[in-house]
């Protein structure tokens, strides 16, 4: 992956003179995902022409994203979810009395172990 990476940096750094600090961060964007253009590239400009003249940009009308059956099947699945997330609530809290009853026990354990 180095290797490419090398290659890579050095077709974008080019011959130019460019500080090792400006490779890092060439480099790290390039891990990162983010593909920098160092060039000028033409730029497309609207016709605002066609646009004034009321032609639509889009072919098709967005409809409801979705219907009241698909609604309501998704506020059932979220009331689920909510309720579960209830019984595993009262669960932990179980846990964490059970926890803390055996903390009490050592700890007076201990303190009967550390009197004469």
């Amino acid at each position: 992956m180095s290797s490419s990476l090398i290659g890579t940096v050095g077709i974008v750094t080019g011959a130019s003179s460019v500080s090792r600090l400006a490779v890092s961060r060439q480099a790290r964007d390039l891990l990162d995902g983010i593909i920098t253009v160092h060039r000028d590239l033409p730029v497309h400009r609207p016709d605002f022409a066609a646009a004034a003249a009321g032609s639509p940009t889009h072919s098709r009308i967005a409809g409801p994203g979705y219907g009241p059956e698909q609604h309501r099947a998704g506020l059932d699945r979220r009331r689920a979810d909510i309720a579960e997330l209830a019984a595993v609530t009262v669960e932990l809290d179980a846990v964490d009395r059970r926890a803390a009853d055996l903390n009490r026990r050592i700890n007076d354990l201990l303190a009967r172990a550390g009197q004469p």
